[in-house]
C-alpha cells in the first residue's frame, strides 16, 4: 500500500512539473532535465508521470493495468514523435530561451592562441568517442599489423594450436 501510493505522489509530481514547465514555472529543473537527459524526455514527462501514477494505482487497483498500459504506448508514441519532427516545437519557449549575460565579456589584450575559436554550439557537448585501446595511434596498429605478418609467414608445425 505504501508502494502504490509513492509511485502514485511521483507520477503526479511528475505531471505537474510537466504543466508547470509549460507555464513557464520551474524553469531551472526543466532545464536541467535538458541538459542531462535530452528534450524529448522533457516533451515526453506528462505521459511517462500518468504512467507511474497509473503502476501505483495498479497495486491497489488491478484494472487499471489498462490505464498503466494505455499511458506507457502513449509515453512510447511522444518519445517517437518527438524524435522524428525534433523537440524544438514541443518545447516550452521558457525552457529554451537563453540567459544573456549581464555584461560583455571583456577581450583579451594578450597575443591570440594558437588554437582557432569554436564555433557556437546549441547542443551540449557529448562525450568524446574513444578508439580502443590498441587501436590509439598509428604506430600501435603498424606493430599490430607487423605481427600478423610474422605469424602468417612463420611455418606452422603440426598438432601445434594456434591461440585466439
Amino acid at each position: 500500500m505504501v508502494l502504490a501510493v509513492l509511485l502514485m505522489l511521483v507520477g503526479a509530481v511528475v505531471v505537474l512539473a510537466g504543466f508547470q514547465w509549460r507555464a513557464g514555472e520551474w524553469v531551472e529543473s526543466g532545464r536541467w532535465v535538458m541538459s542531462r537527459v535530452s528534450p524529448h524526455a522533457l516533451v515526453g514527462m506528462p505521459a511517462a508521470g500518468v504512467m507511474v501514477f497509473a503502476f501505483g494505482l495498479m497495486l491497489i487497483w488491478p484494472l487499471a493495468f489498462l490505464l498503466a498500459f494505455g499511458a506507457a504506448l502513449a509515453w512510447i508514441w511522444v518519445m517517437a514523435r518527438s524524435a522524428e519532427t525534433g523537440a524544438g516545437p514541443s518545447l516550452p519557449e521558457t525552457l529554451t530561451e537563453e540567459d544573456e549575460p549581464a555584461e560583455p565579456a571583456p577581450t583579451p589584450t594578450t597575443t591570440p592562441s594558437p588554437q582557432p575559436a569554436a564555433p557556437g554550439r546549441t547542443q551540449p557537448r557529448s562525450a568524446p568517442r574513444r578508439r580502443p585501446p590498441d587501436l590509439d595511434d598509428s604506430s600501435t596498429l603498424a606493430r599490430m599489423q607487423a605481427r600478423r605478418e610474422r605469424e602468417r609467414e612463420r611455418p606452422r608445425q603440426t598438432g601445434q594450436r594456434r591461440a585466439g
